[in-house]
């Protein structure tokens, strides 16, 4: 009975490690969002950079800034996205970001889960946005 036991208890150890490793495995598009919506937490609003690189310089833009900053640090790091443009309340014009999921999928970049400004999020607009640039 203290051998069924045993037996027991080490598989039991060995499917919950086992378990724990199938859920926590790397995945690099979720690191590369994650380290990208880190980074775009820092740049405020303003209207003087349209640029990935001006955004970079001078750590503010518009959404087109923004836009262009999250893609071209998305493409760094290997994830494909689309920048897309649609009227909201504010603007005529306001572009935002879907970047390619695992499953090969756009879905909307999470700007809500990071401390990002609200005026640079995506709005449900985005569904009927013109395609303005991809990076893959």
């Amino acid at each position: 009975m203290k051998f069924v036991l045993a037996v027991l208890a080490v598989f039991v150890l060995a499917s919950t490690a086992m378990a724990y490793n199938a859920t926590n495995v790397n995945d690099p598009i979720s690191d590369a969002i994650s380290e990208v919506g880190h980074k775009a937490e820092g740049i405020s609003y303003c209207h003087t950079c349209q640029t990935h690189d001006c955004v970079v310089q001078h750590k503010c833009g518009d959404c087109w800034g923004m836009s262009d900053f999250l893609a071209v640090e998305l493409k760094q790091r290997k994830v494909c996205s689309e920048i897309l443009q649609y009227a909201t309340e504010y603007a005529s014009n306001h572009r935002s970001v879907k970047y390619k999921d695992a499953t090969g999928d756009y879905v909307r970049f999470p700007y809500r889960k990071f401390n990002i400004n609200m005026l640079f999020r995506d709005t449900d607009g985005v569904a009927h946005g013109k395609l303005v640039s991809k990076t893959c």
